[in-house]
């Protein structure tokens, strides 16, 4: 039997919502090995219910960790939240009492800022609106729709993206099938708020030094900005994924080839245009019912008005 570790602690939710900065500001602490790359996505594309040869797939995400003494092993995959009750059950059928943890963000501007991070990366057709993606996001929640005139999404998860903010829906499953006790809920609003205190707010839940943030310099991750040349912006991208698992662990190297590379290719405005106010109060009519039931779940109130 394989003796190989893996896990104790997952980051599975939610896209946009700051996982990519804290699971980099995390890696960085020396009682924590983080995954060679951010996004396993384990338990959607590669487990098969065959618990030696999942051992063995998954432990490579976590060579570097083998012979470490980190108390917590990580990864994070947010597209996880969405699958619900399947990647729960995978999870505890091969981790047992695995942590995970559910950063959440306003769901209507998590959405606008999905919209404009697929924009400005070219995965979504250039000139396509807010408000035609919503309009196809939910054709497709009706009737599961992928072709419209003019746009092909198959093949693709984007237009997932509004029933994603269904928060509870997901949540509800996970803690059907993991207990609370394995489940940490935590809000995007008060991370941006002050990322010190909830990192060292986290580490107290991990079991781990907190004092480490102290002192530590917190770089901005994975912000949304629109390049000058798209082509040599999806190359990039392809660089950035292909050698990940080099320069995850290597900040001190990725930092300034990134500074180097927004300022030949990024834009110098910065953010985007603001949701029209009719556009805003659709979104919050939208997700009002779900708000509701996860204030229920979580027993306290949300940071965010829907």
């Amino acid at each position: 039997m394989s003796t190989a570790k893996l896990p104790n602690f997952i980051i599975a939710g939610a896209p946009k919502a700051g996982t990519s900065a804290i699971f980099q500001y995390l890696s960085e602490h020396p009682e924590v090995c983080g995954s060679s790359i951010k996004e396993t996505r384990f338990f959607i594309r590669e487990y098969s219910g065959k618990r030696e040869t999942d051992i063995m797939a998954y432990s490579r995400y976590f060579a570097r960790c083998q012979n470490s003494n980190n108390q917590i092993l990580m990864e994070a995959s947010p597209g996880y939240l969405v699958n619900g009750r399947k990647i729960a059950e995978r999870i505890k059928t091969l981790l047992g009492d695995c942590k995970l943890l559910f950063v959440l963000r306003d769901p209507v501007d998590r959405i606008y800022s999905y919209y404009h991070f697929r924009l400005a990366n070219g995965v979504l057709p250039k000139g396509l609106k807010f408000e035609e993606y919503l309009e196809f996001c939910q054709r497709y929640n009706e009737t599961g729709q992928l072709v419209f005139e003019g746009y092909d999404f198959q093949g693709t998860h984007l237009l997932g993206a509004l029933r994603m903010g269904n928060y509870a829906h997901y949540l509800s499953q996970y803690f059907d099938v993991l207990g609370e006790q394995n489940i940490k809920i935590l809000f995007f609003e008060d991370f941006k708020k002050d990322n010190r205190h909830f990192l060292q707010h986290l580490c107290q839940y991990l079991g781990i030094e907190p004092t480490f943030y102290d002192s530590y310099q917190f770089d901005t991750v994975n912000v949304t900005k629109y390049a000058k040349y798209q082509s040599l912006h999806r190359f990039a991208l392809y660089i950035n994924k292909t050698l990940e698992n080099y320069l995850r662990h290597r900040p001190k190297l990725k930092k300034p080839i990134r500074q180097l590379y927004q300022r030949l290719n990024f834009r110098r405005q910065q953010g985007y245009s603001k949701m029209s106010p009719d556009t805003r109060r659709w979104l919050q009519n939208y997700y009002a019912e779900s708000k509701t039931h996860l204030q229920e779940l979580v027993g306290h109130d949300i940071p965010w008005e829907c």
